[in-house]
C-alpha cells in the first residue's frame, strides 16, 4: 500500500472518522493487514499505538448503537444549522461517525419535506460545491416520474435550474443513458409547452425508466469514484447476464453496443482482479 495513503487512513482512524469496516469496504484493504501496517507505522510512538487500539475498540462499541427517528431528526437539525460538525455530533451521541452520516442521508432521502432536502443540499454545497453528493441520474428520473419541470426539481433540492440542465446534457454522449437523456429532454420540452404525454407514451416511458437502478438522489460522497463506477457497471453486467441470447442480443436489450458491453466486462474484471491481489497480499502478511 502507498505509504501516503496509509498515513492518511491511519490519521482518519485516530481522529475517529473511519473504522476498519469502512476502510475494508471502500478501499478493499484487508482489515487485519491494515492493523499490522498501521501499528508498524506508529511503532516509534507508543502513545499513538495505544490511541489507535483504543479507537478500534471504541468503534466496535459504537457500531452496536441504534438511533431513533427523533434522535436522527435532532442530529440533522444541529448539523445543518451549524451548531456542531458531524464528528462532534457522533462523539456526543456515542455512535460511529460513518453510521451517523449514513443515517442522516437516509433520513433526507426518505423525507417528503422539501425544506429538509434543501437544507441538507445547502449544507453540503458549502463543503462540496461540485454537487458530488447528488446522483443527478436519479434526480432526472425523479423529475420525470413526478412530472416536474427542471425548475421545480431544482427548487425541491435547492440547486440552480441550469445545473439540472447541464447534468442532463452530459447524458447525451453516454450510450447506456441515451434513452434517459432523450426522455428527459422531451419531458422538459413538453413541460414548457404544457403538452402532456399520452397514456401510451407514459407507459413506454415508465417501462424504460424501470430499467435504470440508480438508487437515491442524495448519496455518500465519501465513496471513491472508482468504486461507484465499478458498482454501476457491475449492475449493468448482472442485468446483461439475466438476458438470454448472444452478446449482441444482450447489448441491444440494454440499448448499448457490443463493444461497450465488452469494455464494461474488461473494466469490472480489472477492478476485481486488483481487489483480489490486495486481499492475497493481506493473507501473505499474516
Amino acid at each position: 500500500m502507498n505509504e501516503e495513503v496509509l498515513k492518511q487512513l491511519v490519521k482518519e482512524v485516530l481522529n475517529g472518522n473511519m473504522s476498519l469496516r469502512e476502510i475494508e469496504s471502500k478501499y478493499h484493504i484487508d482489515r487485519e493487514r491494515f492493523k499490522r501496517l498501521a501499528i508498524e507505522l506508529l511503532k516509534d510512538r507508543p502513545d499513538l499505538v495505544e490511541k489507535f487500539q483504543k479507537r478500534l475498540s471504541t468503534n466496535k462499541e459504537f457500531s452496536k448503537i441504534e438511533l431513533g427517528e427523533e434522535e436522527i431528526r435532532n442530529a440533522f437539525s444541529r448539523l445543518v444549522n451549524g451548531e456542531k460538525g458531524l464528528m462532534d455530533l457522533a462523539a456526543e451521541i456515542g455512535i460511529y461517525y460513518q453510521t451517523l452520516r449514513e443515517r442522516i442521508i437516509e433520513y433526507v432521502n426518505n423525507s417528503q419535506d422539501e425544506e429538509i432536502k434543501r437544507r441538507y443540499v445547502e449544507y453540503k454545497q458549502k463543503i462540496n460545491p461540485d454537487y458530488s453528493f447528488i446522483n443527478f441520474k436519479a434526480l432526472i428520473i425523479e423529475m420525470i416520474k413526478d412530472d416536474m419541470s427542471q425548475s421545480e426539481i431544482a427548487r425541491t433540492y435547492g440547486i440552480p435550474p441550469r445545473t439540472v440542465s447541464r447534468e442532463l446534457d452530459k447524458l447525451k454522449d453516454d450510450e447506456y443513458y441515451e434513452s434517459l437523456y432523450r426522455i428527459g429532454k422531451e419531458h422538459s420540452d413538453r413541460k414548457m409547452k404544457r403538452k402532456p404525454f399520452t397514456n401510451l407514451e407514459l407507459y413506454l416511458i415508465d417501462n424504460t425508466l424501470s430499467g435504470f437502478d440508480e438508487g437515491p438522489v442524495i448519496i455518500d460522497d465519501s465513496i471513491p469514484k472508482a468504486k461507484l463506477e465499478y458498482l454501476k457497471q457491475k449492475k449493468i453486467l448482472e442485468k446483461a447476464d439475466s438476458i438470454e441470447g448472444t452478446n449482441k442480443d444482450k447489448a441491444k436489450a440494454l440499448g448499448i453496443s457490443v463493444s461497450t458491453l465488452r469494455r464494461m466486462r474488461i473494466k469490472v474484471k480489472e477492478y476485481e482482479k486488483l481487489e483480489e491481489q490486495e486481499n492475497e497480499e493481506g493473507k501473505e502478511d499474516r
